[in-house]
């Protein structure tokens, strides 16, 4: 009986030493480096920052108005200048339009000014006679000989100047608005538009 007791008593004991082992920790479970999740919120934020930007460059884009809000018809040295519609809400400058090479191209020249001093009184009286008047094809061209400046208002345009018998009449008679019981185109005649300005 004693070995068979010896026996158990050593199995006894390894069962004790087992229970009174402390537990062994378990390795530990690889974690998320901290600095790699702590970048993640403000990667978010400059992302949204920056897509908010670009929504603002955007709109303020959309809404800006186009050009510099120059109301005054172009200065074209060579072309002519088409008149657009008219309208109400917003005066538009007037538009340059080549003129054809191959034949020559006639106008009813209404007004000339000498002088730089009047280029504002030209502009006015163009824009007058292209949005108030409705006149076709309206052009302000401006020349320049040495010291020598000098504006011409031209009325309409066509290859032939029979074609232009019946505006110069119209022109002569006009009385603008900005001067009732005047007649500034008194002595307009119909005239060739020059190809190019004096430089």
């Amino acid at each position: 009986m004693a070995p068979r007791k010896r026996g158990l008593l050593d199995l006894l004991r390894q069962q004790q030493g087992i229970a009174a082992r402390p537990p062994q920790p378990a390795p530990p479970a690889p974690s998320r480096s901290r600095s790699s999740a702590a970048w993640r919120p403000w990667v978010l934020r400059l992302g949204l920052g920056l897509l908010w930007v670009l929504l603002l460059i955007w709109l303020i884009w959309l809404v800006w108005p186009d050009g510099s809000g120059n109301t005054e018809p172009a200065m074209e040295t060579g072309r002519a200048a088409q008149a657009a519609p008219p309208t109400t809400a917003q005066r538009t400058p007037v538009q340059p339009t080549p003129a054809p090479a191959a034949q020559p191209v006639y106008g009813v020249l209404a007004i000339t000014y000498l002088g730089a001093e009047h280029e504002r009184q030209a502009t006015a009286v163009a824009l007058e006679m292209r949005d108030a008047l409705q006149l076709p094809d309206v052009q302000l061209r401006k020349h320049l000989d040495g010291d020598k400046t000098w504006f011409e208002v031209f009325v309409g345009r066509q290859s032939h100047q029979s074609a232009l018998d019946a505006l110069v009449k119209k022109v002569r008679g006009i009385t603008l608005p900005s001067q009732p019981g005047k007649k500034p185109f008194a002595s307009a005649i119909v005239k060739r538009i020059p190809e190019t300005s004096t430089p």
